[in-house]
């Protein structure tokens, strides 16, 4: 296992299965990955429910609003949040650390039915990025992009940032 890393945590809630969905979950909590605290979401869904639950993401750089999906995305009405290393990093690799939680609404932008989140957790590519996601109640993805739904979908996907698109290394938009 890499050294601590940054893990991208992926929660989309009310939205389906469509981004990050599927039923193999991946392995949840990360070894050496921490516990979590105001700038850094811990792993595991337990651990990572809670601490969505508690706000701390909340006095991150955040979008203004809830808005429209972005072309390409398949995370509908949304609003977007990154920590301070994700938010003041420049081009190339993400430091470890670097995290985003993505809020994800029903069509009148009003309620909250999902949460993404994603850290990553070591230096190094989509293998690297631990990513969560929770849609409607339903857990779509926990763990690594190492294998299962997390690889297969969510790596999958953000594989794409920078490649004729926004943002750079597995992250599309970079609040700041």
């Amino acid at each position: 296992m890499h050294s601590r890393s940054v893990v991208l945590l992926a929660l989309i809630t009310g939205l389906g299965a469509a981004h990050c969905g599927g039923k193999d979950t991946g392995s949840g909590s990360v070894p050496g990955a921490g516990a979590g605290d105001a700038q850094t979401p811990p792993t595991g869904e337990s651990a990572v429910e809670a601490w969505l639950d508690d706000g701390h993401y909340k006095t991150w750089h955040c979008e203004p609003a809830p808005h429209d999906a972005r072309p390409g995305s398949a995370h509908g009405k949304n609003r977007i949040c990154s920590n301070d290393l994700l938010s003041a990093h420049g081009a190339g690799e993400f430091p470890v650390g670097a995290a985003s939680v993505k809020e994800l609404y029903d069509a009148t932008s009003t309620n909250i039915i999902g949460r993404a989140v994603y850290l990553h957790a070591s230096p190094g590519a989509g293998e690297s990025y631990y990513w969560y996601e929770r849609v409607s109640g339903h857990l779509n993805a926990d763990g690594l992009g190492t294998s299962g739904t997390p690889k297969d979908s969510c790596v999958a996907c953000h594989q794409g940032a920078g490649a004729g698109r926004t943002g750079h290394d597995l992250v599309f938009t970079q609040v700041r």
